[in-house]
């Protein structure tokens, strides 16, 4: 739950915070882009993005405070009666309260806050097509075909044994090499999640990211390892992976998953746990219909 603090005069008011990826409401790990929607700000009319990297800590007139970090800004918009920022959450340690993570927006003599909850029991969120769920919209992911950058739509469906890319944010690991917040992920060399972490001398943590596919791909025993899980070169806190859709799969447009399955202990061998991001649709041709 949101709880509203501060209230006073020249108050930005009705603040909202989102995964920037799939809109839904909590605060995205620690690099991760997440989308800010308010009222109150004054003199912002259309859209003003950064100009380049590092991003800004202050646009239009704008900053967020996120834990008592500054947050890189990359673009505050105004439209349908409310105003949206888009930030990147900061690297840097953040401050809790009782209940989350005190966010606060600043625009000249206006300021809001708000208390929010932290989404870390997802591995990640796929980036999604926006829409209105009331009317079955916004749960389609958005893919790429490897082999010419083009969109994955229901025209152009991805086709078993084709390896597509899909990007997301809100993965809950820093990479290697760590990029610093607001800076763009280099090329070469890429910056990774990694698959093994050594929290403590006597125990480790091997981590597995994979794709899994179905009507309820939480459960389904089909998925595909990606080849690349990593931050995208050229920007700032989102990830890609790059996957194989299993060529057993020709059972057209279906739902997947990112699952991180966890082992903890001396030597790997321990706790299991698994966690999901929230299911996605991606379109693939059915069997016989492609050549």
């Amino acid at each position: 739950m949101f709880l509203l603090v501060g209230v006073a005069p020249a108050q930005i008011n009705n603040i909202t915070v989102t995964s920037a990826a799939s809109f839904e409401i909590g605060l995205p790990g620690p690099g991760s882009l997440a989308s800010i929607f308010c009222t109150g700000l004054p003199s912002i009319e259309g859209t003003v993005k950064a100009a380049g990297f590092p991003l800004p800590r202050e646009l239009a007139g704008i900053t967020v405070m996120v834990g008592g970090a500054s947050a890189p800004i990359l673009a505050v918009a105004a439209g349908n009666g409310f105003q949206q920022i888009n930030i990147q959450v900061p690297l840097e340690p953040l401050q809790f309260t009782m209940t989350g993570v005190l966010v606060a927006v600043r625009a000249g003599t206006s300021s809001g806050t708000r208390e929010v909850s932290l989404s870390i029991t997802k591995p990640g969120e796929f980036f999604r097509i926006p829409g209105d769920p009331r009317l079955g919209e916004g749960n389609k992911g958005i893919f790429q075909h490897a082999s010419d950058y083009s969109l994955v739509t229901e025209e152009n469906p991805a086709k078993p044994g084709e390896i597509v890319i899909a990007y997301l944010t809100g993965i809950p690991l820093r990479t290697v090499p760590e990029v610093p917040t607001g800076e763009a992920a280099p090329l070469s060399p890429p910056a990774l999640v990694p698959r093994l972490l050594h929290p403590i001398t006597d125990e480790r943590i091997i981590s597995f990211f994979s794709i899994r596919f179905g009507d309820n791909p939480t459960t389904s025993t089909t998925y595909s390892v990606p080849s690349f899980l990593g931050l995208t070169p050229g920007l700032a806190g989102v990830f890609q992976a790059n996957f194989t859709i299993p060529a057993s799969w020709d059972r057209g447009t279906t739902r997947i998953v990112l699952t991180r399955e966890m082992i903890t202990g001396i030597s790997g061998n321990g706790r299991f746990e698994a966690t999901y991001s929230t299911p996605v649709v991606i379109p693939i041709a059915r069997s016989g219909t492609f050549n």
